[in-house]
């Protein structure tokens, strides 16, 4: 068995719920739920707000604003229900491990990514460079470039610490008993005190020349103080062929070397890997009779489909145009950006000073604040905050729940979706019982609801390989129980 992936409870329902029952999801607006009280999910509203794409430090205070200002305009009476900060269910020990290994794996994504991002960038120059040689350089790059290729290709470079732990070793090494001797025969025998010489300032010759303020077009007076005053290179980087190539090389050699670092690609960092490989061997077949890149369109076009539908990048990659390097090193950059962006946003924990912040804040605007409890006497048991928010309908304070996490569903409560972003749409968990298991009696829809959750896989239990929501559903149906 597996443990379950990040799906805020019960895996894969609601897209199989959309499937076979759309009608149980009705789109609904903010207006239609005028003077509703709505329990919500607080801790994962603040998670949501938390990974928007946005680099305001206070982006998940906006959004509690936000949303507390349209409820109230609507008239509906949001009730925040918040997780306890330190008590957690120890029967979601397993999957809380498991989504810090997810972060630990999305940061390792993020620096995998930025490294791209680094080795794209030159990709990018070194083309641009490539553009502005005649055809005679052009064809000279390619071939030296393929012959830095077939001449070997270097195994993985080791571990930082591995090098650093090398290089330290190679200038540090134990000296043998002659290298002492003749170290020790080079010293002076007695020790004075004008053995070094005293210091003296040296002296310059003042020329005639144009003024320094002249010259400069900076005040020198302005970075008096400081150790970055600006500076202007005159180095022609890859100005000639096999500069250009020996780059080329470098670069290729360091995307073999990321593929050996150990992370895990996803799909769509696959489709990249794949795309900057086919820049490089493109480049290294060189122009054909007409002077251009011998490419293979198909195998382009099939690469640029892949990326297109994997993610949306910023710019459309070309599929029907002549192919060219430097536009396809842009492209690929552009879609690295996107996938950077994302893990960037993944690779982030939110802190517990975000959870206070909208406690206090929601406090601050004389909305309702309720936290789970710590599991002591005097603090009441654990709970998860659906699961409380849920109580709260069922005992008459709420009508119905705002979360994403899915286990509302075994509640019997209406759930509504889509808050943060004001997608709005309310989910009725007796419609999806009654078209789930309709030949069952009313009376034991819930515990075959529970069954179905326990065989799709939720926070709480393990998933059953090869059993999804699919087969979940026709079992159930079938034996009216998981065993």
């Amino acid at each position: 068995m597996r443990s379950s992936s990040v799906a805020c409870g019960i895996k894969g329902v609601l897209p199989y719920v959309r499937q076979v029952a759309p009608h149980c999801l009705v789109p609904v607006q903010l207006a239609d739920l005028a003077h509703a009280r709505i329990a919500i999910d607080a801790t994962l509203l603040t998670q949501r707000f938390f990974y928007r794409d946005s680099a305001d430090p206070s982006r998940h205070l906006d959004g509690f604003r936000d949303v507390i200002g349209r409820l109230r305009a609507a008239q509906c009476v949001p009730i925040f229900v918040f997780d306890h900060l330190h008590a957690r269910l120890p029967q979601k020990a397993r999957e809380n491990a498991r989504r810090r290994a997810a972060h630990r794996l999305a940061s390792a994504r993020h620096v995998h990514e930025q490294q791209r991002a680094v080795r794209l960038q030159e990709l990018c120059e070194s083309m641009a460079m490539f553009q502005q040689f005649s055809r005679d350089d052009q064809a000279r790059t390619c071939a030296l470039f393929r012959q830095l290729r077939h001449a070997g290709r270097p195994d993985p470079p080791p571990a930082l610490d591995a090098v650093r732990a090398e290089r330290w070793a190679q200038r540090h090494m134990a000296l043998s008993e002659a290298e002492h001797a003749r170290i020790l025969a080079l010293l002076p025998t007695t020790l004075s005190d004008d053995m070094y010489e005293p210091f003296e300032h040296d002296t310059y010759v003042a020329v005639d020349g144009p003024p320094a303020a002249a010259a400069l077009p900076w005040a020198v007076s302005d970075h008096a103080e400081r150790d970055d005053a600006p500076f202007v290179w005159h180095v022609e980087l890859l100005a000639t062929p096999p500069a250009l190539a020996r780059a080329l090389w470098t670069q290729q050699v360091g995307m073999h070397a990321a593929q050996h670092d150990g992370v895990q690609e996803t799909l769509s960092q696959c489709h990249a890997t794949h795309a900057e490989a086919f820049i490089y061997d493109t480049i290294a077949q060189g122009p054909d009779v007409h002077g251009e890149l011998a490419c293979d369109a198909q195998s382009w076009h099939t690469i640029c489909e892949a990326l297109l539908k994997s993610a949306l990048p910023p710019r459309p990659l070309s599929t029907s145009e002549a192919w060219d390097a430097h536009a396809a090193a842009m492209h690929l950059h552009a879609f690295n950006a996107h996938l950077v962006d994302i893990y960037r946003r993944a690779s982030r924990l939110v802190p517990q000073e975000a959870y206070l912040e909208c406690m206090e804040l929601c406090r601050r605007l004389e909305a309702p604040v309720l936290v789970t409890g710590d599991g002591t006497s005097a603090g009441g048991a654990i709970h998860e905050a659906e699961a409380f928010a849920s109580a709260l309908v069922h005992e008459g304070y709420a009508d119905m729940v705002a979360s994403e996490d899915t286990d509302v569903l075994l509640y019997s409560v209406p759930m509504l979706r889509g808050l943060s972003n004001m997608a709005l749409e309310l989910v009725d968990p007796q419609a999806i019982r009654a078209a789930l298991f309709p030949d069952t009696p009313q009376s034991q829809r819930a515990d075959s609801m529970v069954q179905f959750a326990l065989l799709c896989g939720t926070d709480f239990n393990r998933t059953i390989p090869g059993i999804a929501a699919k087969n979940a559903h026709r079992l159930v149906t079938l034996f009216h129980t998981r065993t």
